[in-house]
């Protein structure tokens, strides 16, 4: 089949990870549609590539729409979200990339959610059909990031004038957009005043910032040319201590960022008296990023302290134990705190029903992080002692940091590395191998290492020991949990997904394994 055909009348069957979205031609051949496909609905799209097993489209109109849209009140969306009178326009060139689902009911979000949980262990359903619970629930379905990153954009008239028939003026040229990327575009950002998935005090310190910058007449960045200043803004807030860091990148050092550093002086001081900043951010720190790359974090980043210490603290309640967690710029924390709260809730209950034995002495932890499960683990009196492994240096200083906050310190090891090297070279961590008898398990989204998976294989031919598996990926949690199962070593005991991630695709799964 040939780029650019137009297919007609395609039924949307059903929804793969991602956020793919599957219907299926009478030889059974996939047609795979991205993005902002509804359920249920009748579409047109454009073939985009021609593959072996699949064709990928581009979604063009919808023909019909699905029966349960009519429940939806649209005045009560996110005016950038992909409100329905944009799909029979320019689809692409509208609506950020983040709550592409806020127009599907959150109810059916949690069906569409299980059935792609579900659909990601079907090479081994028979195996594990009967441990699956449903899939728990957000706290919160909105405002419940605790964490947001704006973008900044340098406007282009010409392009401007293209893509939307308008002109700015110079002035507004210094003016320019901040806010989410558009679909599909790296090069472009919609200007927002607003986000409904941050609380409404973080909205209003966004929309306070984005005021405030504007004064300083310091020109966004030009990802295209790597020229010009602002690029980022992050806020963080610790919800249960209303806390906010505030993190602005910028850059100086390319020849057109030069000629402002009397500005950017300025800038700097007028932070640090302005009293809305004073009375309502805890701490503000400016990040240098002169890399190309355009994301908040690069190798030659410096960062300078505007305001207090340059973090902030967070708390959560596991088990009606207090646990105290410091955050910096570049700590990793779990996005949604109310929903981390429920999930290590969740998983240690899970830990209390399945563990095979009492009176535990060493957790071994091979992705930490800053923080993890770990935490309640030791504090609760569950276990004794902890080895915490994690490739990141920085995030070992802030576990280590953790640890000393909720009086963990001396039961704590801390060793950076990959989790695959790693746990062969380490002489401590060889040494206390028998006394290990819980192994925790929190990867990236591409799933344990191989490696990882060979060492805990071998490891359980020895020793007897309990495996909590929490991973944000359900498709390489199936790949894993085939390749246990496989060992003839391990038990299933128990598999549930989490919604941590409300009007998005994405899914946070507990497994446990005796």
């Amino acid at each position: 089949m040939r780029r650019n055909k137009i297919l007609k009348n395609i039924k949307i069957e059903k929804i793969w990870y991602g956020g793919v979205w599957i219907s299926t031609f009478s030889n059974g051949k996939k047609i795979i549609v991205k993005w902002g496909v509804l359920p249920e609905s009748v579409v047109d799209c454009r073939v985009l590539k021609n593959k072996k097993d699949y064709i990928e489209c581009q979604l063009l109109k919808y023909v019909r729409l699905p029966k349960w849209l009519e429940i939806i009140d649209k005045t009560n969306l996110c005016s950038h979200n992909m409100i329905l009178e944009y799909f029979w326009k320019k689809w692409c060139d509208v609506g950020c990339w983040w709550c592409k689902w806020q127009i599907i009911p959150y109810e059916k979000q949690l069906e569409l959610k299980f059935e792609v949980f579900k659909d990601s262990f079907r090479y081994i359903w028979d195996n594990v059909k009967d441990k699956i619970e449903n899939i728990l629930p957000s706290p919160e379905i909105f405002g419940y990031r605790n964490k947001v990153e704006f973008s900044f954009w340098y406007c282009n008239k010409k392009e401007l004038s293209e893509d939307n028939g308008q002109m700015i003026t110079d002035d507004e040229l210094f003016l320019s957009s901040i806010g989410f990327h558009r679909q599909g575009r790296w090069d472009q950002v919609i200007d927002v005043n607003q986000c409904f998935l941050i609380s409404k005090k973080a909205n209003e310190i966004y929309i306070y910032l984005k005021n405030f910058l504007k004064e300083f007449w310091l020109p966004n960045y030009n990802q295209k040319t790597h020229e010009w200043v602002y690029r980022h803004l992050v806020i963080r807030q610790g919800f249960n201590t209303s806390q906010f860091l505030v993190n602005l990148v910028i850059a100086t050092e390319n020849n057109l960022a030069k000629r402002y550093k009397t500005e950017i002086q300025n800038l700097k001081k007028a932070i640090k008296d302005d009293q809305f900043i004073q009375r309502n951010i805890s701490t503000f720190v400016i990040t240098y990023n002169n890399g190309l790359a355009d994301v908040v974090k690069w190798k030659d980043i410096q960062i300078e302290i505007l305001q207090w210490n340059g973090y902030i603290f967070e708390k959560l309640n596991i088990q009606w134990e207090d646990l105290t967690f410091r955050i910096s710029p570049f700590s990793f924390f779990q996005t949604n705190t109310l929903g981390a709260q429920q999930l290590f809730w969740q998983a240690v209950d899970y830990i209390k029903a399945f563990r095979s034995k009492n009176g535990y002495d060493y957790i071994f932890d091979l992705y930490c992080w800053t923080w993890t499960i770990w935490i309640a683990l030791l504090k609760l009196g569950i276990w004794k002692n902890l080895i915490g492994v994690e490739l990141i240096e920085e995030a070992i200083r802030d576990a280590r940091i953790n640890a000393e906050l909720n009086g963990l310190k001396s039961r704590s090891y801390f060793v950076s590395g990959k989790a695959e090297k790693i746990i062969f070279w380490d002489e401590n961590i060889k040494s206390k191998l028998e006394r290990i008898w819980l192994i925790v398990v929190d990867p990236p989204r591409d799933g344990l290492h191989k490696k990882v998976v060979e060492f805990l294989i071998n490891l359980k031919k020895k020793y007897k020991y309990d495996l909590l598996y929490i991973s944000c990926n359900p498709v390489t949690l199936a790949r894993d949990t085939k390749m246990f199962l496989d060992s003839g070593l391990f038990e299933l005991k128990v598999l549930r997904p989490v919604d941590m991630f409300p009007h998005t695709h994405h899914i946070e799964n507990i497994a446990f394994f005796n």
